[in-house]
């Protein structure tokens, strides 16, 4: 962790923590944490989930989406990833699974992983992983995506892929839900408590793990179809609505 980040939370964190009269957080995986390094008592701390109202897709999908695709030179079929490129994304692990995938199955040549998201702290790791696994092409980086793409990239994909070892609440597995797209996730930190039954969890510390996720959505279509709906009717449970009803009690 940045040494900014590590004094920032040192000397205001705690203090900010013991003057309040309440703290709102949005899992109970965080409010472990918060008590446990803030050492704050569990009854002032109260977990408000976050929610997600989904943007309706574009009555002219497959022409939005080809656009999209034509300016990062994505083609179908593809895996998704969407967030910060940092250590606690997991990537290298994640990219180490998508090579395993593709020796194993030779059918799965064509497919590309989709990276979407900005440059963290230290991404110049996954870069270097890229090119000792020799992935080129099969996997594209976008950089930053607005949020206006978003939908067309969720729905367009056959899983969303999101091996992260820590998340506070894991915003992108809601946002993949609620378009219809396979969830395989980390059974780590709050990431299970956002997926539910309706994704796949997989050990985040070993590529074969994700490998496995990914083999049970691609190779099985039923299956991914099963998880699309139910994926859908989870995210449903997370209104903004809701957020605002407990935060205002």
């Amino acid at each position: 962790v940045p040494k900014k980040h590590l004094l920032f939370f040192k000397l205001f964190m705690k203090r900010a923590a013991r003057a309040a009269d309440v703290i709102i957080t949005d899992s109970e995986h965080s409010k472990q944490d918060i008590c446990r390094h803030l050492r704050v008592p569990a009854e002032k701390v109260r977990v408000i989930y976050l929610g997600y109202a989904p943007t309706p897709l574009p009555s002219n999908l497959c022409e939005v989406r080809q656009r999209m695709f034509d300016r990062h030179g994505i083609r179908q079929p593809y895996l998704l990833f969407v967030g910060v490129i940092e250590p606690k994304k997991n990537l290298e692990r994640l990219l180490e699974a998508f090579a395993l995938l593709r020796r194993k199955h030779a059918a799965f040549q064509s497919l590309q992983l989709v990276i979407a998201g900005g440059k963290g702290w230290f991404y110049e790791q996954v870069y270097r992983k890229l090119d000792v696994l020799r992935l080129g092409e099969a996997v594209v980086f976008t950089g930053f995506v607005p949020d206006e793409d978003l939908p067309c990239l969720y729905s367009g994909a056959e899983a969303f892929v999101f091996p992260s070892i820590y998340e506070g609440f894991g915003l992108p597995v809601l946002e993949a839900m609620a378009y219809g797209a396979p969830v395989i996730t980390s059974r780590v930190s709050s990431l299970p408590e956002i997926a539910g039954n309706a994704g796949i969890l997989v050990d985040p510390l070993d590529p074969a793990s994700l490998c496995q996720g990914m083999e049970t959505v691609l190779m099985n279509p039923s299956a991914r179809a099963q998880m699309a709906e139910a994926g859908r009717l989870r995210a449903q449970q997370f209104s903004w609505q809701r957020t605002a009803d407990e935060t205002y009690r």
